[in-house]
């Protein structure tokens, strides 16, 4: 069904006796104009006559369709529903109202074009017209709800698509956090594990060689013991020994050698007394001992002196 636009262009010559004259000659170039379709020219001429003549119906009439072939729809409306008010014409009353709603269905005001056409319908209930225009905007309407509805239903999945891909990006980018850690789990623990194992192969090397080293030192502890001892060793020793006081052993030699002269002297002077010579003998026997406990550690008959027998 297409919308009809049905607009009755009514030329209206209603002559008042007092400017008669000039509204006839203003309305006839304005229809001249609007016939062949200078609608800007002509628009100039009805605005000029609606501002003489403000209560004409006719005039806001005729200004209103030629506002309406300018697609000024607004403008075109205003002067409609002014012309609707205004008329006692029957016939321009039912045509201003159905022109109306043609122009406020060209605004987008479907609701009102429907008050519109059915105002027309009710002043001529037989016009075919305003019933198809009536007809033709309540379906728009629900055409119009139904795509509105369809709109919104295909807003609301595509949101619920996009909540929908968030939690999948979400549970994703989760997903590959905790597998991230989980690797780099497994790869402390691996690091952890050849760290460990070198420690106890470090650990095992330096027990190795400790084990070793006591071996060769029992090895060699059994070999020393098993190999008797050597006389250069011993005279080594007895050397070390013999050597570890000289100081000691040359004053006890000068102390025995001293007794020995002077009893030689005190033999070519005089005989002693048989109590000097037990008293020299007692001397002589305690420096003696202490020199052999010092030479003792040397070889035999190296080193040691025997006294004289008294």
């Amino acid at each position: 069904m297409n919308l009809l636009f049905f607009l009755t262009i009514f030329i209206f010559l209603n002559v008042l006796p007092s400017y008669a004259d000039s509204k006839s000659a203003g309305a006839l170039e304005a229809n001249h104009l609007y016939e062949e379709k200078n609608y800007e020219e002509a628009l100039k001429r009805y605005v000029g006559l609606n501002l003489e003549f403000p209560d004409d119906p006719k005039i806001q009439y005729n200004l209103a369709n030629t506002y309406y072939q300018l697609k000024k729809y607004e403008e075109a409306g205003k002067s409609f529903l002014s012309s609707a008010m205004k008329a006692g014409d029957p016939s321009l009353k039912q045509n201003s109202w159905f022109n109306l709603g043609n122009s406020l269905f060209g605004q987008g005001k479907l609701e009102e074009a429907v008050t519109a056409y059915q105002k027309s319908l009710d002043l001529n209930p037989d016009d075919v017209e305003a019933k198809q225009n009536l007809e033709f905007v309540r379906e728009e309407i629900k055409k119009r709800i139904n795509e509105e509805k369809e709109r919104k239903e295909k807003e609301k999945q595509k949101e619920s698509e996009k909540e929908k891909n968030k939690d999948k990006e979400k549970d994703q980018q989760e997903g590959e956090k905790q597998e991230n850690q989980e690797k780099q789990k497994d790869q402390q623990k691996q690091e952890d594990q050849e760290e460990q194992k070198k420690g106890e192969e470090k650990k095992e090397g330096q027990d190795q060689k400790q084990e070793s080293g006591k071996e060769k030192k029992e090895e060699q502890k059994n070999q020393g013991e098993a190999q008797p001892e050597k006389p250069e060793e011993k005279e080594g020793e007895a050397s070390e020994a013999k050597q570890a006081s000289p100081e000691e052993d040359k004053g006890e030699k000068e102390k025995a050698e001293a007794a020995q002269q002077s009893m030689a002297q005190q033999g070519e002077k005089k005989e002693m007394s048989e109590e000097e010579a037990q008293r020299w003998l007692n001397s002589l026997k305690e420096d003696g001992s202490k020199f052999l406990k010092k030479q003792i550690k040397g070889k035999p008959g190296k080193g040691s002196r025997g006294g004289q027998d008294w």
